[in-house]
Formats: structure tokens, sequence, C-alpha cells
């Protein structure tokens, strides 16, 4: 079935989670491989539910998903990069060196 946003709320957690890739799922038939995709996520989700999206996004191979945590959870980026292969992009948030330096060390 297409990606229907009037069964479920945009924000309700576990919808958004089958919402996106269904979504991209769709987008993906629509256009192919050809287009590079990104989906900012708002840092909304908890680490285990970013871990959930980014290894359901993997077969829509996104260009990057973004904020897909708040800066306060920087320690899961690197587990979360172990065990997907969805790039992922975080920047503007953070504030000072020692929110970012753990993502580069």
């Amino acid at each position: 079935a297409p990606f229907d946003t009037t069964k479920r709320g945009a924000f309700d957690d576990e919808a958004y989670l089958q919402n996106v890739p269904e979504m991209f799922g769709a987008l993906r038939q629509h256009f192919g491989y050809g287009p590079k995709f990104t989906h900012d996520v708002h840092e909304h989700l908890r680490p285990h539910q970013a871990v959930a999206l980014a290894q359901a996004l993997e077969p829509h191979r996104l260009f990057f998903v973004e904020d897909i945590l708040p800066p306060e959870h920087v320690a899961y980026y690197r587990h979360i990069k172990q065990v997907c292969t969805t790039p992922q992009a975080m920047g503007e948030l953070f504030i000072n060196s020692a929110e970012y330096l753990p993502l580069i060390q």
C-alpha cells in the first residue's frame, strides 16, 4: 500500500518508525535509486529507536539521515555506525567542542 499519513500520526514514535521507511520505499519505487534522498529526524527519537530507524532505512540507500539523536546522545552515533550502513549527519546542534569531539576521535 502506498504511504498514507491519514492512517497514523506523524509524530507518534511507533508510527513514525513504520511510516518513514514506507515513505522512502514508495519514493524509491517511483524514482529509483538515482536521487540522493536525505531525511532530518529532528532528534526526537530515543537511542534504540534511532538504531531501528537507521537499520530500516538501509534498503532505501539514503544519502544521509540527519539529527537522528540529540547532542546529549552523541555516544550512540558510534553504535549506529557499527550496526548499519545508513550515513549520519549531525552538526548545527553542537554548541561546544566537547559535544562533537567524540564523533571524530
